[in-house]
């Protein structure tokens, strides 16, 4: 599972969730994780942290499928 962050207003990950996603994809490509579930539903300028974070890990080579959104929590605990 990876955490959401803040979105930067051009809907790219901030650093520290750029961080986050570049480990979780290194654990899918080590085979570590067969699934990412990326966590957060907050909307940053209109994208969820969910769905920018989706979209960079498919940059970073981990497939749409491999790729689960979790868009009801707003916060850690949640």
């Amino acid at each position: 599972m990876v955490l959401g962050c803040r979105v930067e207003r051009t809907g790219e990950p901030s650093a520290a969730l750029e961080r986050r996603l570049r480990w979780g994809a290194a654990a899918y490509r080590a085979g570590l994780a067969p699934r990412i579930v990326a966590a957060g539903g907050r909307l940053w300028n209109g994208v969820s942290e969910a769905d920018a974070m989706r979209a960079r890990l498919a940059a970073l080579g981990v497939p749409d499928e491999a790729v689960v959104r979790e868009l009801c929590s707003l916060t850690t605990l949640e």
